[in-house]
């Protein structure tokens, strides 16, 4: 049964995220959480019902294919989630997000071909008309050998009307590769403890994990957003059903299960007004 999700004005529609977490680089230094990062954060959302698309450890040409695999599945209207965790840098005024096959990366006009352009996939994602687009990029981990600008970590991005844009950390700053518990990296590990909370919007969601993430590191890692989203956007809402004198509160999923007894009542009542019709005429 496919998963649904509502936003303020309560359509149902399909959720679903990518998930990419790097870990073994060739060329940089290697990270120790990326892949937990994903993982973990598939299973949460698989919680909530979404539907998973996750890879680790990638080559460029298995994200390419990857990206463009998963954006060939989107329905208009459907919510979607898409994170990244690994190194990630900007050239160009563009952000990039790096494949474990790096020692490919020789000259800054390589990062064209042999990176992914974060900018060019959330456009995209966009192009889809999916009701809402959450981009969420946990790659500011360590500065980039090959520097290809002489900025650090990520630049600002432009979040295209209905998208949502999470930053590990400031623009032009690095936050590094630590744990607070051992698994995942310090804006994963408080993503992970909001991400599935009930009726929360997402802005609501982040506020809580930037507000954790720079109380964690006393200021020195201060993750940020930029949302250009047009409605509320719920990931793990409930809806109430009035019965009788009761209310019932059910996961969000269920309404199509709802809707569809609601449907079998009216057909049978439907048949029952026919049957007296009938009836009457006789008589």
């Amino acid at each position: 049964m496919a998963s649904a999700f509502s936003s303020s004005n309560n359509l149902i529609h399909t959720k679903r995220a990518l998930l990419i977490g790097n870990n073994k680089y060739k060329k940089n230094s290697q990270l120790k959480y990326c892949t937990n990062d994903a993982e973990d954060l598939a299973n949460k959302l698989h919680k909530i019902d979404f539907e998973i698309t996750v890879g680790t450890n990638l080559t460029y040409e298995q994200m390419d294919r990857m990206i463009k695999t998963f954006t060939y599945k989107i329905n208009p209207d459907d919510l979607i989630l898409f994170f990244f965790a690994g190194h990630g840098c900007q050239w160009n005024h563009l952000n990039f997000l790096i494949p474990i096959d790096d020692d490919r990366i020789k000259i800054n006009t390589d990062l064209e071909c042999r990176a992914i352009n974060a900018h060019a996939t959330l456009e995209k994602i966009m192009s889809c008309r999916p009701s809402a687009a959450i981009f969420l990029l946990d790659c500011c981990r360590n500065t980039f050998v090959c520097k290809p600008s002489n900025s650090n970590g990520l630049t600002i991005m432009g979040a295209v009307a209905g998208s949502f844009i999470g930053f590990a950390c400031d623009a032009n700053t690095v936050a590094v590769d630590k744990s607070t518990n051992g698994r995942n990296s310090l804006f994963t590990s408080h993503l992970l403890q909001h991400i599935d909370q009930l009726n929360l919007t997402i802005d609501e969601i982040m506020y809580d994990v930037c507000d954790g993430v720079r109380k964690a590191t006393d200021d020195d890692q201060c993750p940020f957003r930029i949302s250009s989203l047009i409605r509320k956007v719920y990931l793990n809402q409930q809806f109430t059903i009035q019965q009788s004198n009761d209310t019932v509160c059910a996961p969000l999923n269920c309404i199509d299960a709802v809707c569809s007894r609601l449907d079998r009542i009216d057909a049978k009542a439907d048949l029952i007004l026919a049957n007296t019709q009938t009836i009457i005429n006789q008589i």
